[in-house]
């Protein structure tokens, strides 16, 4: 290499300090021989000396250093120039983009190559470039992630652009299976017509919003909206079709239709008639549609750069709960809830918000579609009041059907009716006619208040009012009708009871009662005046059924208790009237037996046996009478309660039966009956009345000896599993037939009947010992079967 003599010698004319571009000379091994005083600024150097010497590759970004190389090699091997953008650093590690020169110099003299380098700045060109770059792709993203198909077709039907809505919409999935395709041959296994959409559109050369429906192959119907117009060339020539197509399917089914639009992006988000916001991570508006500025009244600039906050009703809505769900649309979980809007003229105005992921200009975004629910809200909220009224009637008749105190329930009822009303007042008010005008008078019966309301069930203005004095029209309520004030609507004596009562609205359903007016019940609003719609009136009718036959069985219950006090008296008078015969019997007989007996010792050694056996006839039967008496007096003091009941402890065995046994051994032993008796137990004691259980115990002796021809009797004391005391007397008697059975404690009943019965007995026995076993807390049960004896168990619980 020659000295800076030579170069200054031979290139001076290539190096230029006036030039505009940096001029850099590189030998063969990619030293830098010589720069200007251009270069020297873009490597940010004091002086020559201090990169002359250095390789050009300290000052070329590492990414371009190979590619440079290259460029280099072959400017040196064709001796042709290269233009290329390369990024250059400085000494200070900065970077810039420079649009690079490079040519051959060879000098003649001593065959040397030299590579010269014009460079310039071109980074703010390069800036440029890749700021267009990004928003062509931020476009391009746009419109592949739009939800519209976007396509163009060339006249002989042939598929040149689609993007992936398109697509997907037809049932593919993706772009490239139909990229280059026959539209014909793409529609070949689709139900899509196509021959009025031509039709129309090689009329009028472009349609907008052509409404059609398309089926997939698997059956699967869609709602499809295109837009279209034909391209044409200067000549008028036509080139192809341009249009989008739609899949309307939600919104045919769920929401408003979509308008179409030729334009760009900005009108077919401006088409669409929900309200439709653009929001960053923060929630921060990017961009809204023309639907959500006639939603809130305001301006597209007052959204952009604001948050949901300026749009909210006071304190209707959950700020942290609303960034936690723009967070998870982020993600790519749509969200939906309901939020509380204020327009800009104050309404407040509920709506439904969904959030999904998507993109927007490239970016990811959350795509908030929103939309004005009031009158769903209104709807909703109409329904809700239904069902709480259906509600408080099934309570209510529940209320009625179950509360033993009639009046608490029908107090109950209109409480719950009120609740569910949001009344503040129930009232019932019964019918009454006047006795000398024969006027329809009403007075009011029960009421429920709300809490801060003025009772008025003690109010004198609200007995016996007349229909006429107050103006009702009677025929109205006769018919059935339902009448409801607002205060703002009445005159005269209702207005003034309404304002003394500070009531803004009424309503008063007639009761009937069968089928004659019986009276009403009602409700007031002490807040507000209201509207009452059919079906809440069909509600209140069916309610007033329910109040008018509740009032019906209490009128038959009241009926029914008096009929059955007046046979509990007739039966007390009944049974006080036995009591009394029965002693005015007994006293007599007691002489005759008495007097009977007397004459038999008188008698007895002078008689003969016709004579001695008349005796014992009087005394068999004046026994048998006494017996009967017994009997009835005793079952008298339990039917009218004079019974003198008086437990105590007693040994059962030792107290009452084994002095029974004693005394109806003999009558056995007449009969050639065995009498058995067995003591199982070593504890034997009792808690109860003794004379009745003795009376029971008695009678079943009596009985089993009375029913038994042959064989034995037997009687035994032992405790049962649950150490019960428990007595069983059993016989091997005549039995009991399996149909008496359940007639056998029923008083005044025997098997046989009729004076032809071959055994004595007035069927009171059993009858006694059954009330007198209930009286002492003890069960009796019975086994017998006819021809088989009989066998009696007392249980003592």
């Amino acid at each position: 290499m020659k000295g800076s003599n030579f170069l200054n010698s031979h290139l001076s004319n290539v190096i230029s300090e006036n030039s505009p571009c940096g001029i850099c000379i590189i030998n063969t091994d990619r030293k830098i021989v010589d720069i200007n005083s251009v270069a020297k600024k873009f490597y940010r150097v004091k002086s020559k000396s201090e990169i002359i010497g250095t390789k050009i590759f300290r000052f070329i970004d590492k990414s371009y250093r190979k590619q440079a190389n290259i460029v280099f090699d072959q400017v040196l091997a064709t001796g042709k120039s290269k233009v290329s953008e390369v990024l250059l650093i400085n000494s200070q590690n900065k970077k810039l983009w420079v649009e690079c020169k490079i040519n051959l110099f060879k000098d003649k003299q001593s065959d040397e190559s030299f590579l010269i380098q014009y460079f310039r700045d071109i980074s703010e060109k390069k800036e440029m470039d890749d700021f267009l770059l990004r928003e062509k792709n931020k476009f391009e993203q746009l419109y592949e992630n739009l939800s519209i198909g976007l396509y163009k077709i060339t006249p002989a039907g042939e598929l040149v652009y689609a993007n992936f809505a398109y697509a997907n919409i037809l049932g593919f999935n993706n772009a490239d299976e139909i990229y280059r395709k026959s539209l014909s041959d793409i529609l070949r296994d689709l139900k899509y017509p196509r021959k009025e959409f031509y039709r129309l559109l090689k009329k009028k050369k472009s349609i907008i919003g052509f409404e059609t429906q398309l089926t997939l192959p698997d059956g699967k119907i869609r709602y499809l909206r295109e837009s279209a117009k034909l391209i044409f060339d200067r000549n008028k020539k036509v080139l192809g079709i341009e249009g989008s197509v739609e899949d309307i399917s939600d919104k045919v089914l769920f929401t408003s239709k979509l308008k179409e639009s030729e334009e760009s992006y900005k009108g077919l988000f401006n088409s669409i008639q929900e309200a439709v916001y653009i929001q960053d991570r923060e929630g921060r508006f990017l961009d809204v549609n023309d639907g959500a500025l006639r939603m809130y009244g305001y301006s597209k600039k007052a959204f952009i750069g604001n948050t949901p906050a300026f749009l909210s009703a006071p304190n209707k809505n959950d700020f942290l709960k609303l960034s936690a769900q723009i967070e998870m649309a982020f993600k790519g979980l749509p969200q939906e809830f309901e939020f509380w809007g204020r327009r800009k003229n104050g309404e407040i105005f509920p709506k439904n918000v969904r959030l999904y992921k998507g993109k927007y200009f490239g970016k990811d975004v959350v795509i908030a579609l929103a939309q004005d629910i009031t009158k769903n809200k209104l709807q909703e909220n109409k329904i809700q009041r239904y069902q709480k009224l259906l509600s408080g009637i099934s309570q209510s008749v529940q209320k009625l059907l179950t509360v033993e105190d009639f009046e608490q329930s029908l107090v109950q009822t209109l409480e719950i009716l009120s609740k569910s009303l949001e009344a503040d007042r129930g009232f019932i008010f019964e019918n009454s006619v006047d006795a000398k005008s024969g006027e329809l008078l009403m007075s009011q019966l029960y009421e429920w208040v709300n809490e801060g309301i003025e009772p008025q069930i003690n109010n004198p203005i609200l007995q016996k009012i007349s229909y006429k004095k107050i103006g009702l029209d009677e025929n109205q309520i006769l018919m059935g009708n339902i009448l409801f004030f607002r205060l703002s609507e009445t005159v005269g004596f209702i207005r003034e009871m309404m304002e003394a009562q500070r009531i803004k609205f009424f309503v008063i359903v007639p009761i009937f009662v069968n089928n004659i007016f019986w009276g009403y019940f009602g409700f007031d609003n002490c807040r507000e005046e209201e509207n009452m719609d059919k079906d809440e009136m069909q509600i209140l009718k069916a309610a007033a059924i329910n109040i008018g036959r509740a009032i019906e069985r209490e009128m038959i219950r009241n009926e029914l208790i008096a009929a059955k006090n007046d046979a509990q008296k007739a039966d007390k008078l009944k049974t006080e009237f036995l009591a009394q015969i029965s002693h005015e019997i007994r006293s007599p007989l007691n002489i005759i037996i008495n007097y009977s007996t007397l004459l038999k010792e008188y008698f007895n050694e002078n008689s003969d046996l016709d004579i001695f056996e008349m005796f014992n006839g009087i005394d068999s039967a004046g026994k048998r009478i006494i017996r009967t008496i017994d009997l009835i007096l005793n079952l008298a003091e339990l039917q009218t309660n004079s019974y003198d009941f008086a437990p105590k402890e007693f040994d059962l065995f030792e107290d009452v039966l084994q002095m029974l046994i004693i005394e109806y051994r003999n009558n056995a032993k007449k009969k050639n009956i065995e009498l058995e008796f067995s003591l199982n137990t070593d504890n034997a004691k009792v808690f109860v009345d003794e004379y009745s259980i003795s009376q029971v115990f008695a009678n079943l002796l009596d009985n089993a000896i009375k029913y038994t021809e042959k064989g034995k009797i037997s009687v035994n004391i032992y405790r049962n599993k649950k150490n019960e005391l428990s007595v069983e007397i059993s016989d091997t008697g005549i039995g009991i037939s399996e149909e008496y059975l359940p007639n056998l404690f029923l008083p005044f009943r025997q098997e046989e009947q009729g004076y032809s019965r071959k055994y004595e007995g007035n069927g009171l026995g059993l009858s006694l010992v059954k009330k007198y076993c209930e009286l002492n807390n003890a069960d009796i049960s019975v086994k017998s079967s006819k021809g088989n004896g009989t066998k009696f168990t007392v249980t003592f619980h």
